[in-house]
């Protein structure tokens, strides 16, 4: 009996142990499925477990949640599951299973999109693991999560598209710097050959051949000086001669031209909304930008299409749309399309500067530049302008008429270039003017303190040393009130401070003809 009374205790101490032990490890099971969820919860990861057999998928709530799923409507993603993968993330999935289920990898692990149940597209980081296999060591069973990433991947693009928008500013900005020395070099020898030409033109009788190749030169400089001052966009940050503009009246205008200009198998087409908000901008700026774009998609038809030109009006401002039925561009092109000297065409036939060139001249006004564009579908360009504020100027400063001089004047020319330097004063001695000239502005406060009294000074803007800017405030220190015309290719925001500054300081644009600077003079005195 104390035997079988030993046993009985042996039995129910062994049961009460094994009791123990098995609270313990439903405890312990419940400690570590409540350490999952919150691990899962705090990470917003979803579950997903795989039979590999069957096909069928269980996933989460969670991760129904992040593809706006409900529990019920599980067995549609089972079947259907790999409908759910982005059909250009469904190779790089199956090859990257394909290769851990081969054992060429620890970890299944891939970036890829999944639909939606409204019908939209999130980028989801699936991992997981093999957590069964059959003896042959098949695999029964996956289990892993799902991290959705479409916020950080909208993130990671916004950052790199302002690193691209960043690197082309600068890559303009090294262009602009570029043009800018090279127009003003540019603007001083058409200024000589303008002051030259008209000079020697008043020693011909009119009709004489030397009158009417002097009148050649004229007009050939006059053409330069267009070409130059489209360099000169790129240097400029802001509008010189802005406007309040009808975006219509423009578009009309160049739609005319068009018409004219553009081959008879490519049609012109106006869909214009009326009653639009008025811009402030630089009209033969974006006439040039609306040219060119047409320019670009008539190249883009050889064998003939259409081009719309579309306005809308948007919250904050207004949208030119330039649509074509092209053969449009690949990804890659439109990726590079705005980058200065990138060009498809074949060599000698493009420069590559036509849409570096819009995309410069929305910068100037404020506005943004969109292009959509792909294969076989033509392309649009989006022109985004600001609504004008409502005190914008209405129109741009004017340098006065032109007219005879009425009296002779002391005049001080400053400037590096030997060409101004050498023409210039001849063609305004012509006009009765005496004329002394400096090439520096070292150079011209040296005459000013020595005793030179002009009334008026015609100072270049870019010298080297001391510029420009430097000179006038010395000029105006010593002899404050002067007169100055500052001549230059493009006016910057020290010169526009320096406008507003001084009331008897005007700027005239280089290159300029003598008709021009002795409008200036007489505006002045």
């Amino acid at each position: 009996m104390l035997d079988k009374a030993a046993a009985n205790v042996s039995f129910a101490l062994d049961h009460l142990e094994g009791e123990a032990q098995r609270a313990r490890a439903e405890e312990s099971l419940r400690v570590n499925e409540e350490r999952l969820r919150n691990a899962l919860e705090g990470a917003s990861d979803g579950i997903w477990d795989v039979d590999m057999a069957t096909g069928d998928v269980y996933l989460s709530p969670r991760g129904c949640q992040i593809l706006g799923f409900q529990g019920d409507e599980l067995p549609a993603i089972a079947r259907a599951w790999n409908e759910l993968v982005h059909p250009e993330d469904l190779p790089e999935t199956d090859r990257i299973l394909a290769e851990y289920l081969g054992g060429g990898r620890d970890l299944f692990q891939v970036e890829q999109r999944l639909r939606t149940k409204d019908g939209g597209w999130k980028w989801i980081l699936a991992r997981g693991k093999v957590t069964r296999r059959d003896a042959d060591g098949r695999p029964l069973r996956m289990t892993g999560t799902h991290t959705d990433l479409t916020e950080r991947r909208a993130m990671e693009a916004e950052h790199a598209r302002m690193e691209r928008e960043l690197q082309h500013a600068q890559k303009l900005d090294s262009l602009g710097a570029l043009a800018g020395g090279v127009a003003h070099d540019m603007n001083n020898v058409l200024t000589a050959i303008l002051s030259l030409a008209e000079t020697l033109a008043f020693s011909f009788p009119e009709g004489a051949p030397q009158a009417k190749a002097l009148g050649t030169i004229i007009q050939a400089t006059e053409r330069g000086k267009g070409l130059v001052k489209s360099l000169t966009h790129f240097a400029r940050k802001d509008l010189a001669d802005a406007a309040l503009l009808d975006l219509n009246d423009l578009v009309r205008q160049e739609e005319e031209l068009l018409r004219r200009t553009l081959r008879q198998k490519v049609s012109v087409t106006a869909d214009l909304e009326e009653g639009l908000p008025r811009i402030l901008g630089e009209a033969g700026l974006l006439g040039s930008a609306i040219m060119n774009l047409c320019i670009n998609a008539r190249d883009a038809m050889p064998e003939g299409g259409a081009i719309t030109l579309r306005t809308r009006r948007r919250a904050e401002g207004v949208d030119l749309e330039v649509a074509d039925t092209g053969q449009g561009m690949a990804p890659d092109v439109l990726a590079r399309a705005t980058e200065p000297f990138f060009t498809t065409k074949p060599a000698g036939q493009g420069t590559g500067l036509g849409l570096a060139m819009v995309y410069s001249t929305l910068k100037a006004h404020g506005g943004a530049l969109d292009i959509r564009s792909a294969p076989g579908e033509g392309t649009t360009v989006v022109l985004r302008f600001p609504a004008a504020p409502e005190a914008a100027p209405e129109e741009p400063p004017s340098a006065g008429p032109a007219h005879a001089p009425s009296r002779a004047r002391r005049l001080l020319l400053v400037d590096d270039d030997e060409l101004i330097r050498s023409s210039v004063p001849a063609a305004l001695a012509r006009q009765g003017h005496a004329v002394e000239s400096a090439g520096s502005g070292a150079r011209a406060l040296e005459l000013l303190e020595g005793g030179l009294d002009p009334e008026l000074v015609i100072l270049d803007y870019n010298m080297p040393g001391m510029n420009g800017a430097e000179t006038l405030d010395r000029i105006m220190a010593l002899r404050g009130g002067i007169p100055v015309i500052v001549a230059t290719g493009f006016v910057d925001t020290g010169l526009s401070e320096a406008l507003a500054r001084w009331p008897k300081v005007l700027c005239l644009p280089k290159p300029f003809t003598t008709e021009a600077l002795q409008a200036a003079i007489d505006r002045l005195t």
